[in-house]
């Protein structure tokens, strides 16, 4: 990474341009100082907005899973004896395992 920082003018920025393009890397520009706040806070909004996007996701996974793992005519407080995402889990690894050793053999 490089930082080139020099007064803005036309030639220059355009020979500066020139050379940074020859290379295969990325060029940033840095906005006008005034304008950096409010960028600054614009990107950090939408880091937040992200967060909470992630966070409510999350959350919505969460309950879909507790609601899928709940047996039918059984009560959310009552203990059940197995949960139905385990069973779903191992019958998967049974499966996965099976079609493994299948894949080896031969004809």
């Amino acid at each position: 990474m490089y930082i080139i920082v020099f007064w803005d003018g036309n030639h220059i920025r355009d020979r500066i341009q020139k050379i940074c393009d020859s290379f295969s890397g990325q060029r940033y520009e840095l906005p006008d100082l005034r304008e950096i706040q409010p960028e600054i806070e614009k990107v950090t909004s939408s880091i937040s907005d992200a967060r909470n996007i992630y966070e409510r996701t999350k959350q919505s996974l969460r309950d879909q899973l507790v609601q899928f793992d709940n047996i039918e005519g059984e009560a959310e407080d009552e203990r059940k004896t197995s949960s139905t995402i385990y069973i779903y889990k191992m019958f998967l690894a049974k499966e996965k395992a099976l079609y493994k050793t299948l894949n080896q053999m031969k004809w």
